[in-house]
């Protein structure tokens, strides 16, 4: 205590005669100070039971706060968040500091105050360690930010395991995570004690010896001289009273400590000796048994031959001690640089695929209880993949390991995902198809009762526009049915020429009756867009994949949906800025905006790659814009993407245009005169209103119309004399016997009868089966009376009965 004692002095003393003249010019200027410091380092300052801060230097700056009447805010928090601030200018001093070359570049300091040793600390049972060079092959560790990280670093320890304070190397060696560490010598001594951990450790010689200073910014000279008059103004009587209150009355113990480590370090020079011949002696003895060297070549031909990755890791600090070929080649490092990894550079690094996660894991294969497991390794390229890892411990000499396989699993995991969204899609699509088969039945005697009333002449305003009204929405329904079952089609078709804004604006529609009133959809769709080649399908699933991810990001909040669509044309200078993403030409650019929350830009490298989502667990399977990407690039197209946090994103489509669209729509077909005739009509359906509907339609017609209620009585009828019928007109879906076997039947009596085949949804047949089977007419319900009458009206005239 007295060395400590008489070198503080001497210290202030040159603080006197460096300070004192401009103190109290500098003081009169000051009003208030704010420092910085180290929030746990025992006993110069750290936190009490309630969090507040005690020490020496508290003590110290509060009498310099008595001293010079300025008001001092101390500031206390992890050494590397202190450096950075304190470089960023948010305080005015900074104390604890070592002087390095880095720091003298941006920082003045004042003379040392106190000196430090820094010595390695190292378990027990480990001998031979006395510099930074016996420190090969240890996992080491340190506290981020201090100067002892790059004096190893620049003495080639690499493998180092960095943790926020001093306790938390302390605690982290009490749970044997590292067994060798290099922290300054005061607040070691301290945790270890207070955790009762110092007959676990010892210590070397001093690695090196630093100097506690207190810092300014660089050139801000009248600050520093300021700090140091009010330090040099305190007698050395009441430091001596401050440093007795926190460390003692008497360092004599220290003294006794040091000779001790001296004798120690001379016992462990030798051991050091012992076990070097020791080891030396065993390799000569391997050197000479050819046996045991053709073992080893065995081994190695088997261990860089397979395809999974195999680590072998020292069971005692996780250091990797080998890996094999192919770990090489699936992470992309070499092998210096793989075995100075740790397990926190091989995995995502987040719960549940963290470090902690793996030591617990490796804990376990260490108690004997193999480990098979899935995990998100990662490799140097920092690409996140998933992978099968088994875990077993072995015994090599005297060392317990654990060797780790590594198996990468993309593949598989791909596959799975494919045919979980293949069962997906498949339940969707045999769901969409019964809930057509109903809605459609349901509209159809909606809108053909509404129909038959408009054509009375005596309905009158404002009867008329409800009825119109009513017209309109159950065609807005059926479309919507049509809708809902492009989407769920279970595979994409073939690709064709088509208008673009068609397919956008029925994804639209599906989108709009999906989405909460909180968010508004505004569309811009050019009239003239002209055609591109394109599947319809995975169109409609590229707007509503986009429109779907710009919904999640305004769920909360509600916004503003905005979908664009226009021809664009790159010049050639754009196409060469695009990096050869885009060659010249003409596109139809496809542009979704949304006004969320926008993205930050580590998150927008990102949003293209498979299985990357920032939902919450079972909130999405990070697939939907991974699927966009694929499908643009498999039509000869570019997706691009613009956001930023609190500002939106904003997704474009480039797909290559063919040509231009043509002038105009074709009129719509003239709605009046509907064509009727004096036919007799056989009308097959179980839904007992559409029976109704369309018997009073075909009869207002001056059509002859029989009614049946099921496939067996209808036949029976057509058995009983087939030549009574002109046509036949039959619902698909019927209990018994479906629509398609009664027609075959029926054809089968009689081949020239014309048959219209109604379905409101069918997986059994389409238009183009059921022309195969000679049904001359396929129509999708619910039937729109000019459609059905001029169907029945032109197969009745090609038959030649009119």
């Amino acid at each position: 205590m007295m060395f400590f004692r008489c070198r503080n002095c001497i210290a202030y003393l040159l603080c006197v005669l460096l300070g004192m003249a401009p103190a109290a010019s500098a003081g009169q200027r000051l009003h208030s100070v704010s420092v910085v410091l180290d929030n746990n380092y025992p006993p110069y300052v750290f936190q009490d039971s309630d969090g507040k801060l005690q020490g020496v230097l508290v003590d110290q700056w509060r009498l310099w706060e008595q001293k010079t009447g300025i008001r001092v805010e101390i500031h206390a928090m992890d050494w590397g968040e202190a450096l950075q601030r304190m470089k960023a200018g948010e305080f005015d001093v900074i104390d604890t500091v070592f002087r390095t070359e880095d720091r003298s570049g941006w920082l003045d300091f004042s003379p040392p105050y106190v000196t430090i040793d820094v010595p390695i600390f190292f378990h027990k049972n480990i001998s031979g360690i006395n510099d930074a060079a016996s420190l090969n092959g240890f996992v080491v560790g340190a506290k981020t930010g201090d100067s002892a990280v790059d004096l190893l670093r620049r003495s080639g320890i690499e493998n180092l395991l960095l943790f926020n304070s001093y306790e938390s190397v302390i605690r982290a060696a009490g749970a044997h995570k590292v067994n060798v560490f290099v922290v300054d010598e005061p607040p070691a001594l301290y945790f270890l004690y207070k955790f009762g951990l110092h007959d676990q450790f010892r210590q070397s010689p001093p690695l090196y010896v630093g100097e506690f200073h207190r810092a300014v910014r660089k050139n801000n000279t009248e600050l520093l001289q300021a700090v140091n008059a009010g330090f040099a103004s305190i007698s050395a009587e009441e430091l001596r009273q401050i440093e007795k209150k926190w460390l003692g009355s008497s360092l004599g113990n220290l003294i006794f400590i040091k000779y001790v480590a001296a004798a120690g370090l001379i016992f462990a020079c030798l051991i050091m000796l012992l076990v070097f011949w020791n080891r030396a002696l065993r390799r000569a003895v391997s050197a000479r048994t050819a046996e045991l060297k053709t073992s080893e070549e065995r081994f190695q031909a088997i261990y860089n031959s397979v395809n999974d990755s195999i680590f072998l890791h020292d069971g005692e600090t996780g250091a990797i001690l080998d890996v094999n070929q192919a770990m090489l080649d699936q992470t992309g490092y070499s092998k210096e640089e793989a075995l100075r990894l740790t397990l926190e550079d091989l995995s995502l690094g987040e719960p549940p695929y963290s470090q902690n996660e793996a030591v617990g894991f490796i804990k376990q294969a260490l108690a004997g209880e193999p480990q098979v497991f899935e995990w998100q390794a990662r490799n140097k390229a920092r690409t996140v993949y998933p992978c099968e890892v088994a875990l077993k411990r072995c015994s090599i000499g005297n060392r317990t390991m654990v060797t780790a396989v590594v198996r990468d699993i993309s593949d598989r995991k791909r596959l799975e995902l494919q045919l979980q969204q293949a069962q997906k899609m498949e339940a969707i699509g045999t769901l969409a198809g019964g809930i057509a088969h109903d809605i459609n039945n349901i509209l159809a005697p909606i809108l053909g009762y509404t129909e038959l009333a408009l054509k009375r002449g005596a309905v009158q305003e404002p009867q008329r526009g409800y009825l119109q009204q009513v017209t309109t929405a159950a065609l807005r329904a059926k479309k919507l049915v049509r809708q809902i079952l492009a989407f769920s089609r279970q595979s994409p078709g073939a690709r064709t020429v088509l208008h673009p804004q068609a397919v956008v604006q029925e994804a639209l529609g599906l989108v709009r009756a999906s989405l909460p009133s909180s968010i508004e959809i505004r569309e811009v769709i050019s009239v003239d867009c002209g055609t591109i080649l394109a599947d319809p399908t995975q169109l409609h699933q590229i707007v509503i994949n986009l429109c779907t991810n710009g919904y999640q990001a305004m769920r909360e909040t509600g916004g503003v949906l905005e979908v664009r669509l226009h021809n664009v044309t790159v010049a050639a200078d754009e196409a060469r800025r695009s990096g050869g993403e885009l060659a010249p030409g003409g596109y139809v650019l496809l542009q979704v905006g949304d006004s969320g929350c926008g993205m930050e830009p580590d998150t927008l490298t990102r949003i293209f790659e498979p299985y990357f989502t920032t939902k919450a667990m079972g909130e999405g399977t990070g697939l939907g814009l991974s699927v966009v990407h694929g499908i643009v690039r498999s039509h000869q197209g570019q997706i691009a993407v613009s956001s930023e946090a609190g500002q939106g994103t904003t997704f474009k489509v480039y797909l290559p245009r063919l040509g231009e669209a043509p002038g105009g729509e074709a009129p719509e077909r003239d709605q009046e005169g509907i064509p009727g005739g004096r036919e007799r009509l056989l009308v097959v359906d179980d839904e007992e209103s559409i029976r109704e509907f369309l018997q009073i339609l075909l009869e207002r017609l001056g059509y002859s119309v029989t009614v049946s209620g099921g496939s067996l009585e209808a036949l029976a009828l057509i058995e009983r004399d087939p030549a009574s019928l002109d046509l036949l007109i039959t619902d698909m879906t019927m209990p018994h016997m479906n629509g398609s076997e009664l027609s075959r039947r029926a054809l089968a009596l009689r081949p020239d009868l014309p048959v219209i085949l109604c379905t409101g949804f069918s997986e059994l047949i389409d238009q183009e089966s059921a022309r195969t089977m000679g049904i001359r007419a396929f129509v999708l319900k619910p039937v729109v009376t000019q459609e059905l009458a001029r169907t029945v009206r032109s197969l009745l005239d090609a038959q030649g009965r009119g």
